[in-house]
Order: C-alpha cells, then structure tokens, then sequence
C-alpha cells in the first residue's frame, strides 16, 4: 500500500495555482514559482487550464530528479542519496482535470 509522503511527489499548481513543488519523503525540495511564462495557466471557467492538454512528467534517473511541462524543464533536483522507486501514482484533489493517456516508461537499469 503506497504511503503518502513517501518517494518523490510533485504537487502542479498548488499553494493557490502559484507554485509548483518536489517532494522527497514528504519534505520540500525544489519549489518553482508560477508566473505568466509556466507552461500551464489557471484561467477558470469550464476548461480551467491552458492550454487544454497537458504533459506532465515526473523522471528520476540515477540521482536527478526532473519534472516538466509540455516538454519545458520546470524543476530539477539532484538528490545526493536517491530513493529507490518502485510504484507510481497519478492524482488530483479539486483539480477539475481529467487524467487520461497515462504512460509509465521504464529507463534503462542504473549502472
């Protein structure tokens, strides 16, 4: 049963749509604030977020942590004792999103 706060967790407009922020073991470690440039835009209505379809990826390849949107690089950590990482989630809490076309890719084994 996956644990919350545990591995990696990144948190997209959180912190009122301002920032975005990396999680190790449920602490802060890389914060990128939101402004007019972020890939992702909160304008509301019925289609809250744009633009409209979304990539976001969360990727862990020996030490360095990377997070981006819509191919733009928004966060990078490298972590100087890296998790292991062995389950994935894909979740929202009020988010008005729905997830769909989810891939979970495999990098090769690490030296």
């Amino acid at each position: 049963e996956a644990k919350i706060g545990i591995g990696y967790q990144l948190e997209v407009n959180t912190q009122g749509r301002t920032k975005t922020v990396l999680f190790r073991n449920g602490v802060e470690v890389a914060t990128v604030l939101q402004d007019g440039a972020f890939p992702i835009r909160y304008v509301g209505g019925h289609a809250p977020y744009t633009p409209r379809r979304t990539l976001i990826a969360l990727m862990k390849q020996k030490g360095v942590v990377r997070a981006t949107i819509n191919g733009k690089e928004i966060i990078r950590f490298e972590d100087p004792e890296p998790l292991p990482v062995d389950r994935i989630g894909v979740g929202g809490y009020r988010t008005r999103i729905n997830f769909s076309e989810i891939v979970v890719r495999e990098f090769p084994a690490e030296e």
